[in-house]
């Protein structure tokens, strides 16, 4: 598996905390990490996945299944679960659509 260059700048404590790294630290280890990557980028390669690729989504609860199986090629396995065959491209698109769009209103 492909590794990234990361740098931890924060980390998460609860919901609503985290021990983050001074703003000005934080610009310069970012820096140094992007200098890093740009180094080692011709040594990756980007991940490819088979296609078609199978989204499974289980919800919280069954009204947020109801709402993203009227969608044109999405199935319902079970009252909580909908499952979408297709393309990365369509996978993706959908997946944004349901996820911050459809549950985001109910």
């Amino acid at each position: 598996m492909n590794k990234f260059e990361t740098v931890v700048v924060k980390k998460g404590l609860s919901r609503f905390s985290a021990l983050s790294v001074h703003p000005t630290k934080a610009r310069e280890m970012i820096y140094e990490g992007v200098k890093r990557g740009l180094i080692k980028k011709d040594s990756k390669k980007p991940l490819k996945l088979q296609e078609p690729i199978t989204m499974e989504i289980d919800f919280k609860d069954s009204n947020m299944a109801d709402t993203a199986s009227l969608i044109p090629g999405v199935k319902r396995l079970n009252p909580r679960t909908i499952s979408y065959t297709g393309d990365g491209e369509t996978i993706f698109k959908l997946q944004e659509l349901i996820i911050f769009r459809l549950v985001d209103q109910l």
